[in-house]
């Protein structure tokens, strides 16, 4: 039986310090994993989705982001629970579609690890557009409002690509300046009397699938 003056302690200790191990609650209470499995259930606690689920915290510590998510030290949480749950969520409720680039950056994950999984869910439809695969939601209705959504964001981007003859320009001073920022380029550009504006180099990088640092690297 566990000492309820101890485990009055151990919930002040754990909020203050936000996320905690099974290990580290068994040792505060002075009782077995099984005891501490049981109280988490009971505490309602959420479950880290990343480092190998070792990790809670209790339901009134977490400042959830719109998306539903919380990081804390790299500990990450989510209100829909798993990944996987957190994962179809993400892409249900996406204006356009997520690729699965797109999830990783959210989740804050290398999609690598654990998109494959996402192949065959009934909840989410996966289609190659432009030889890169787009998630979208399996509802009818959602899905497509999001199909539209995406091809207006592809039409729109296009009307801002620049002319060949400034992207080849634009390319040229990229490689000549390896880890510079699309800040810089523009400034560069400017001083030889071409007003590329920064919204355009984003929108011909994004085209061919190229991405610069917001900043340059300091040597």
């Amino acid at each position: 039986m566990i000492d309820p003056e101890k485990e009055n302690k151990t919930i002040k200790l754990f909020k203050r310090k936000k996320t905690m191990t099974v290990q580290e609650l068994s040792m505060l209470m002075d009782c077995s994993i099984p005891t501490i499995r049981k109280r988490l259930t009971q505490w309602r606690v959420y479950t880290s989705y990343n480092k190998n689920g070792r990790y809670y915290v209790m339901p009134e510590v977490p400042k959830f982001d719109k998306t539903g998510l919380w990081n804390h030290r790299d500990i990450r949480f989510s209100r829909f629970g798993t990944l996987k749950q957190t994962v179809i969520q993400l892409i249900k409720t996406s204006e356009e579609g997520l690729s699965a680039s797109d999830v990783g950056v959210l989740v804050g994950l290398n999609p690598r690890s654990f998109m494959l999984q996402f192949r065959n869910i009934p909840e989410i439809l996966r289609e190659k557009i432009e030889g890169k695969y787009i998630y979208f939601s399996a509802a009818n209705t959602e899905y497509l409002v999001q199909k539209e959504n995406r091809e207006k964001a592809a039409r729109e981007s296009l009307l801002q690509l620049p002319s060949d003859s400034e992207a080849i320009i634009i390319f040229v001073d990229i490689i000549k300046h390896p880890g510079t920022s699309i800040k810089d380029c523009v400034s560069r550009l400017r001083r030889k009397g071409i007003a590329s504006k920064e919204k355009t180099i984003k929108s011909l990088l994004a085209y061919h699938n190229i991405y610069l640092k917001k900043t340059p690297d300091i040597h």
